[in-house]
């Protein structure tokens, strides 16, 4: 997510030098100096080294499952790129969605193991993989909700979804999205 259509630390800089409604927003003293680009570098470089963050995700999840805010029954997985100020990535070191649907499922139950116990995996139709479907099944007890893809090179035809459904008595025509 960008803010203020601020792509980069050095447009974070130059934006807050010459925009006092920006620099109250982010708490500095409206006509004081603020943080050059490479003290912004430094700190995100300190973020990132870091754990907190992602533990302070954590607790926040679990606060709202306390608060009945979310109930944990559906459980929603997506790669998606998320823009960060850091260089793009050399096309041969992405990873296809497909290859991170169980190691994120993994995660989730390492992080959440004794207080969600979800039903559903909804996904996008890159996770449309045959080994997917079954493990969720099979391994997490749940319902997979795939959209259907019939470009994957890995595609589950609708007579291996039949089968992958049909033994364990769950409706397969409903959780089969087509595009």
């Amino acid at each position: 997510m960008q803010i203020e259509k601020i792509q980069s630390t050095k447009d974070l800089a130059l934006n807050l030098k010459e925009n006092p409604v920006l620099r109250y927003c982010c708490g500095f003293n409206v006509f004081g100096n603020v943080p050059s680009e490479s003290t912004f570098s430094r700190f995100l470089d300190k973020l990132t080294d870091t754990q907190e963050l992602e533990q302070l995700f954590y607790d926040l999840v679990i606060k709202a499952k306390e608060l009945n805010i979310v109930d944990g029954e559906h459980v929603s997985i997506d790669s998606t790129r998320l823009d960060s100020y850091e260089a793009a990535k050399p096309k041969k070191s992405i990873v296809d969605d497909g290859t991170t649907a169980l190691p994120l499922i993994k995660q989730f139950f390492g992080h959440y193991n004794n207080i969600f116990r979800p039903t559903y995996y909804a996904m996008d139709s890159g996770y449309d993989l045959d080994y997917v479907y079954k493990d969720i099944i099979n391994r997490y007890n749940g319902i997979p909700i795939i959209a259907y893809n019939p470009k994957c090179r890995f595609k589950s035809t609708f007579n291996k979804i039949q089968q992958i459904y049909k033994p364990h008595n769950i409706p397969y025509q409903a959780f089969v999205i087509y595009r």
